[in-house]
């Protein structure tokens, strides 16, 4: 086993706990039968309020040969959404500073060979809209964790 496999797993846990706090009010609006997209080892379950029925959960990180960009599963979610189901999200992605975004969009090449396709510098909120939906809530903020990878989107969309 590379150093790198042994490496990742344990990297790729340790973000996930960072963003443990945010998690209840992430999916406090959450109805219904719900997909959850970077579903990871279920760390939201928990949180998941009563109203919802059904979880069904997938990972790009354990989807083999996949490598799903960030557009296309977005298109994908947009076109499966049921009318008048919402999506929900917090992702980390593009910072607001320019010192941030210029060490963002350097470092992020080697991020994404490291993270299998995961991205740093990409601009959540324009992706969301830029697929159809439409951002009835979104804050911005900077969790836990290094500023390179820490700058926040969470949100609420619906189909347009």
């Amino acid at each position: 086993m590379k150093l790198r496999d042994r490496i990742k797993p344990w990297a790729q846990n340790l973000a996930m706990h960072l963003m443990d706090d945010l998690r209840p009010d992430t999916v406090v609006d959450a109805r219904g039968d719900v997909l959850e997209i970077g579903f990871g080892t279920g760390l939201n379950l928990p949180h998941y309020p009563s109203e919802v029925r059904s979880v069904w959960g997938i990972d790009p990180m354990t989807t083999q040969g996949v490598g799903p960009d960030a557009r296309a599963a977005l298109d994908e979610m947009h076109r499966v959404l049921k009318p008048g189901g919402l999506y929900l999200f917090i992702e980390h992605g593009r910072g607001r500073t320019e010192t941030t975004v210029r060490w963002q969009d350097r470092l992020n090449p080697a991020w994404n060979r490291f993270t299998d396709g995961c991205n740093i510098n990409r601009p959540v909120d324009e992706l969301v809209e830029q697929s159809g939906f439409e951002l009835t809530s979104l804050d911005e903020f900077k969790g836990k964790g290094p500023r390179l990878i820490s700058h926040l989107y969470r949100g609420i969309a619906n189909r347009r």
